[in-house]
């Protein structure tokens, strides 16, 4: 049997997206028995500090109890990283640079992906903090895509489906809004529209609406299953 790299998962940023990530994983590998899957280590720390509040009002930052994260895990022997947060990546660098595993990142792998599809124009959902930072735009750009996010109002919406819905618990989604929404965008020329925060994939699942959608979570985890070792199940 082909020997695959192990990986950990700095997770807990928030605890739903933690597991749908890894769930995803295992529906992407190309497996037919239980041995045929990647060995996933994860720890989901929910002391991770909120990853908006620290980049917009000054809160607590995440960069200790993620370095504690990434640490057990290379530790107790996970051969690379990836971490189910997009904001959180506002933090990458300092993270990669204090451990010695490879840390996947996942909006570049995202870039890479809509450069793979030819999308040049795409809009963003994503928390306050992704958005202020402007780091979908910045790698994005690198990979020839241009970004736009919703205006404010939509915008506080998006918010709300990541907080006052998935992270609290409530599945009960505002599905005509979220569509709405969502030709509100195409109509702006949205080619594709990116859920860059890992909470709104399990949102757009629920109700069904995927085309013309790029998740982060599903990006990321076709990116693990080809640097374990994998092939990506079709």
């Amino acid at each position: 049997m082909q020997q695959t790299k192990i990986l950990g998962i700095i997770g807990g940023v928030g605890p739903l997206a933690t597991w749908d990530l890894a769930k995803q994983v295992t529906h992407f590998t190309q497996a037919e028995t239980d041995q045929e899957h990647i060995r996933i280590l994860i720890d989901s720390n929910t002391s991770i500090p909120d990853r908006t509040q620290a980049i917009l009002h000054g809160g607590p930052s995440p960069v200790p109890q993620i370095l504690e994260s990434a640490r057990l895990l290379e530790k107790a022997g996970a051969d690379f990283l990836a971490m189910p947060c997009n904001t959180g990546h506002y933090y990458h660098a300092e993270v990669a640079q204090a451990i010695d595993i490879p840390f996947l990142h996942m909006i570049d792998e995202v870039g890479k992906e809509l450069q793979r599809q030819g999308a040049q124009h795409v809009a963003v959902l994503a928390t306050d903090g992704t958005r202020q930072t402007d780091i979908y735009a910045d790698v994005l750009a690198r990979h020839g895509v241009q970004t736009f996010y919703p205006d404010d109002e939509w915008q506080k919406f998006v918010v709300s489906i990541i907080y006052d819905y998935v992270k609290a618990g409530n599945m009960d989604f505002p599905e005509q809004r979220i569509r709405a929404l969502v030709e509100e965008l195409h109509s702006q020329g949205a080619e594709k529209i990116v859920l860059g925060c890992t909470e709104l994939p399990v949102a757009f699942d629920a109700i069904g609406l995927r085309e013309n959608i790029v998740s982060a979570t599903d990006v990321l985890a076709k990116a693990i299953v080809l640097t374990a070792g994998k092939q990506i199940r079709l």
